[in-house]
């Protein structure tokens, strides 16, 4: 309970180890906020740097996609270019075909006839340079033509494999970029959380001054008790429980287990469900019964010889001021009034302005 439920006599001052006490867990509260207001600024830092080297990452895989654009460009014309030369290869090699057939029905018989069949020799002569040339030309062509139809291939083949180093250099990019929108998004939820966690003590640390000028105002107005015979101290490790509950958080300083601050807990936090029934754990006076900030619904026994009991966050409260009760009297029910954190009672013993450790007083458990 955040809230340190503080009873004093009449006449209380602002000097009094109760108002102290509030003071104190103003102070802490404050360090708190603090505290989360540095790490605050050192995610920042840390997000700073993360969404500098996200940019970075982008730029790299800005260039990496232009790369694989220009990459595939460059393919593309390696595929084209293949492909022309093959168109002009099977071009050429459709328009030497009758030409090759035409020879290789002639044989090499046929051919000497051709040759022979000349009527004169400069005619054969004649004809056999023409025949060179033909065979010359027609055999440089499909050379040319099968040699650049290789070299297209070739090219193709090296654009396709520096294709696939690129497509590589996108992915791990693409993978680092990602890692890094992880990193960038985790260290955002963490900034949102010490932000919200920094609000809420700040914010605590206002309520907590709130409820010390509460309670400047209700020590003021208790009525001060006429001396009675000292009967509680003699029930001291005796006495009955308040309420079936488990005991959440006990008597004595507590430690946050996420921001590691302390705060000094008062009393007992005794988790039960709504509507379980509260009682007196002893014969006394009611001298307050209402809503205090902070508190809730609280209820204020006196016990005599200088020693209080508080019931805070109660549901419903079943006596009034000045009605006096019994040990076992119902006192009313367990509520969430005021409370941060659902059903519960809080239960304090007081000597005087002194907090005392409700589990020193109260006998075993029967329930």
């Amino acid at each position: 309970m955040w809230i340190s439920l503080l009873l004093g006599v009449a006449a209380a001052s602002a000097s009094s180890p109760k108002l102290r006490d509030l003071d104190t867990k103003i102070s802490e509260e404050k360090a708190s906020a603090a505290r989360l207001h540095a790490q605050e600024l050192d995610v920042l830092s840390t997000l700073a740097a993360a969404e500098a080297a996200v940019d970075a990452t982008e730029r790299s895989l800005a260039s990496a996609e232009q790369k694989s654009r220009e990459s595939q460009a460059t393919l593309d014309a390696a595929i084209l270019n293949e492909q022309q030369a093959q168109a002009l290869l099977h071009k050429a090699t459709e328009t030497l075909a009758p030409r090759l057939r035409a020879r290789q029905r002639m044989g090499h018989e046929g051919l000497m006839r051709f040759l022979v069949d000349a009527p004169t020799f400069a005619e054969l002569l004649t004809r056999q340079r023409a025949l060179d040339t033909l065979l010359k030309r027609d055999l440089e062509l499909v050379t040319t033509l099968r040699a650049a139809t290789d070299a297209a291939r070739v090219s193709r083949e090296k654009t396709a494999a520096a294709k696939i180093v690129v497509a590589a250099a996108v992915q791990d990019e693409a993978v680092r970029r990602a890692s890094l929108d992880q990193k960038r998004a985790t260290e955002a939820a963490l900034l949102a959380r010490i932000r919200n966690d920094k609000a809420l003590h700040e914010a605590a640390a206002r309520e907590l001054e709130k409820a010390r000028q509460e309670l400047l105002r209700t020590l003021a107005g208790l009525p001060r008790s006429p001396p009675r015979k000292a009967t509680f101290r003699a029930l001291r490790g005796r006495l009955p429980w308040p309420t079936h509950g488990r005991i959440e958080v006990r008597f004595g300083k507590v430690e946050d287990p996420r921001l590691h601050t302390l705060s000094l807990q008062q009393g007992l936090d005794l988790r039960a469900p709504t509507g379980t029934p509260v009682v007196a754990i002893a014969p006394g006076k009611v001298v307050h019964a209402g809503w205090l900030h902070g508190y809730g619904n609280l209820l204020i026994v006196d016990q005599g010889d200088g020693y209080y009991t508080l019931f805070a966050h109660l549901a419903t409260m079943a006596r009034n001021v000045g009605d006096a009760v019994g040990e076992g009297d119902r006192l009313g029910d367990v509520g969430d009034t005021a409370s941060l954190k659902g059903a519960y009672l809080y239960f304090e013993i007081r000597s005087g302005t002194q907090p005392q450790d409700p589990a020193r007083w109260l006998g075993p458990r029967r329930f």
